[in-house]
């Protein structure tokens, strides 16, 4: 009906106009995806310089956690839930580190947090409290 009458009106530009908006709807609906969900090729130049920086992460990070294990161990805290070795890790690190001459703290927090893992550690070995006691004490509190 609209295109009959921009084609009797003789108005050649409107009725080109009107023709291809009767083409576009006519197409089929266009389907929008989102970037995420197409697969893309990795280029073999990136491969090739992630998979050595890979390979040193796993055995840095494996070699670590032998370490801290013979440490826990040492500590007497081998027998441990790795959910408690978890919150300490940081704590047993730094102290393993100013053992070994890295630093020397002085400062009384640094001892009083270090007091309050041994604690905490020595009463759930001893049964004075539950897994989740322990791990709610020594959890760090974000600021």
């Amino acid at each position: 009906m609209l295109v009959n009458l921009f084609l009797n009106r003789g108005d050649n530009m409107l009725s080109l106009m009107v023709l291809k908006f009767e083409k576009t709807i006519k197409q089929d609906p266009i389907v929008m995806t989102s970037n995420a969900l197409k697969t893309q090729t990795t280029s073999p130049v990136t491969t090739l310089f992630v998979a050595p920086l890979l390979k040193r992460i796993k055995k840095e990070s494996s070699a670590e956690y032998v370490e801290m294990q013979e440490i826990f161990a040492l500590m007497g805290w081998g027998n441990l839930p790795d959910e408690l070795k978890i919150e300490i890790y940081d704590d047993v690190k730094f102290m393993v580190q100013e053992l070994k001459g890295y630093f020397s703290s002085c400062d009384p927090y640094v001892k009083n947090r270090r007091d309050t893992v041994h604690f905490w550690v020595s009463s759930f070995q001893d049964g004075i409290c539950s897994l989740d006691a322990a791990i709610k004490a020594l959890k760090i509190k974000s600021l």
